[in-house]
């Protein structure tokens, strides 16, 4: 994960003179309404209420603000909290 993210990183340092933009959004969530979450709760075992969701809408939308700002690398959904 850490070669990913460092990757991600030099990658749009380096492309990003060229106009292009490389960015990377990471995901520490159930996402709702996709096979995996259904997949997951299939025996009709509820996800534990501790373990986050997230609409794939919200992550769309980040996704967007990502390419089209291009004022950051990475995202992480859901935000983390204050240390």
């Amino acid at each position: 994960m850490a070669a990913a993210r460092n990757y991600a990183f030099t990658l749009n340092a380096e492309a990003m003179p060229k106009g292009v933009y490389a960015g990377t959004v990471n995901i520490g969530a159930a996402i709702d309404r996709s096979a995996g979450l259904r997949a997951m709760t299939a025996n009709g075992i509820e996800l534990d209420p501790r373990f986050p969701s997230i609409d794939p809408d919200d992550i769309a939308g980040e996704i967007w603000t990502l390419v089209t700002k291009r004022d950051r690398v990475e995202v992480i959904l859901p935000p983390l909290p204050p240390v």
